[in-house]
């Protein structure tokens, strides 16, 4: 896969390495993971990063859209009414994926609903999307920085995962994770509400 997306831009003898390799290789992925079409991969992109955007950016707003916020809307609309149709076909029909997976699992002896559903997998388009595509950004850029590293990955593949391990202690893709606890805690009875 990852030859098939560097054919892409190896005739131009140069590369946006994050918009043409790191930004594509993981919704293509995710996109097999799932069923979804390879196709689509780069729309799957484009709904996945809007539908952050508005659910990160815009989620502490005041009232009031603004005209990019009501693009972001009926993109992430679009983006919801696909993924139900998705898992309603899997329904009716099941492939070998995640998505019909999810669809036909059940839980207290009924089928997980849509509220269940469409939460965890525009989760696994989002979440896989933005941190592979960036963990490879980010070890793409450490690699020329340290020659010698560079040389002992291309003599032996099999310390690809220990670079990736060493490469998501120093630089991984997500530094910070907002908490909000829904009761009082605290260490050393210092109190946090």
């Amino acid at each position: 896969m990852a030859i098939g997306v560097i054919d892409g831009f190896v005739e131009t003898g140069e590369v946006d390495f994050v918009k043409e390799f790191a930004d594509v290789r993981p919704i293509i992925v995710i996109c097999d993971l799932l069923g979804l079409p390879r196709a689509m991969a780069s729309q799957f992109k484009i709904w996945a990063d809007e539908y952050h955007e508005l659910t990160t950016h815009y989620k502490f707003r005041e009232f009031g859209a603004d005209a990019h916020e009501l693009a972001l809307q009926k993109s992430a609309m679009e983006y919801h009414d696909y993924l139900v149709d998705a898992i309603e076909a899997r329904r009716r029909v099941p492939t070998d994926d995640i998505i019909s997976a999810l669809a036909n699992s059940t839980t207290d002896e009924r089928l997980l609903d849509m509220t269940e559903l469409l939460p965890l997998i525009k989760l696994l388009l989002i979440a896989g999307n933005e941190t592979t595509a960036r963990l490879i950004s980010n070890s793409m850029l450490m690699l020329p920085g340290d020659p010698d590293q560079m040389a002992a990955l291309r003599a032996n593949r099999t310390m690809v995962t220990r670079m990736i391990d060493v490469a998501l202690r120093l630089d991984g893709p997500v530094m910070w994770c907002n908490r909000c606890p829904a009761v009082d805690v605290g260490p050393g009875g210092v109190r946090f509400p």
